[in-house]
């Protein structure tokens, strides 16, 4: 009887050691795949119950692993958000909705008469090393390019993900571009390379958000007057200036925070009256939190 306790031990002891170092990989492995290492597999060749499940695990491992390379590819083409957005959804549709964003549009000055000095390859590279550098810049701010026409980035705020400081983080984003491409224009100086400066244009209001074209073809953007108007105010731009509307100005207490000066108005077709625009300075002013807190509060009063 003691003899055969004493198996009965040994076997249980065997018994457990065996499934409980498969039992500790899958814990192990479910914890990596968790953690997002999608190269994780499981190595042991079991016959069990518990290889069918690694194997299964393997499988689905695979599976996302693929998913994150088409999204990065994607990513490439479009912003990460747009491209979680598209792949998490069952059917990509035409359509969108109404949101209120902001729309940045940064151009390239002179840049006709830099294209006709530079060869094709000279200027690709050119154009690659600042929309870098501004693609950078605009995922610091929230923002993220919704593509580039030409010279120009366009730079949305507030979609596809909702934000609600679309405005004043728009306003940031320019300055810092403004900033940093000062920067970047001092160290390509420094290496006799080409320098370009860039001028901005702000504009915030209610807009359709969501993928537009054709059922072949589309492409995730923003439409509407306040896009239409922020366009219409980059061809007014300078280098180095960032021009916004009137109301951008005044809804944004920008005046508080910043140098502002109204540079002139305009007329729009459909439009009753003239449309004021007024030029940013970079630099900032100094205000305490609580002086900026209690403008915004009379400002909301009246």
């Amino acid at each position: 009887t003691a003899l055969m306790v004493v198996l009965g031990v040994v076997v249980a002891t065997l018994i457990s050691r065996r499934l409980s170092r498969p039992i500790q990989q899958l814990v192990d492995g479910t914890q990596e795949i968790s953690q997002g290492n999608y190269q994780f597999r499981f190595e042991d060749c079991r016959t069990d119950e518990l290889g069918l499940l690694m194997n299964s695990l393997n499988t689905m491992t695979e599976g996302l692993s693929k998913k994150k390379q088409v999204e990065q590819t994607f990513s490439r083409y479009v912003s990460s958000d747009v491209a979680s957005s598209l792949m998490e959804e069952k059917e990509n549709r035409l359509g969108g909705r109404y949101v209120e964003a902001t729309v940045l549009f940064a151009d390239i000055s002179g840049f006709t008469s830099l294209s006709e000095e530079l060869d094709p390859e000279a200027l690709n590279s050119l154009l690659n090393d600042y929309f870098t550098l501004i693609d950078r810049i605009a995922g610091e701010h929230q923002g993220h390019v919704d593509k580039y026409i030409g010279d120009c980035a366009m730079i949305l705020f507030g979609a596809p993900v909702l934000d609600e400081e679309h405005g004043i983080n728009g306003v940031r984003c320019a300055i810092e571009i403004q900033r940093r491409i000062e920067e970047y224009n001092h160290k390509r100086r420094d290496q006799n390379m080409i320098t370009v400066n860039f001028s901005i244009a702000i504009n915030s209001g209610r807009m359709l958000a969501g993928n537009m074209g054709s059922e072949k073809r589309m492409e995730y953007t923003v439409l509407g007057n306040a896009v239409n108007l922020a366009s219409r105010l980059s061809t007014l731009a300078t280098a180095g200036q960032i021009l916004v509307t009137r109301q951008v100005h005044d809804s944004l207490l920008l005046s508080a925070l910043y140098e502002t000066s109204m540079v002139q108005t305009i007329h729009l077709r459909g439009k009753s009256k003239p449309v004021e625009i007024w030029k940013i300075k970079p630099q900032a002013k100094l205000v305490s939190s609580k002086a900026f807190a209690d403008m915004k509060t009379s400002h909301m009063i009246h």
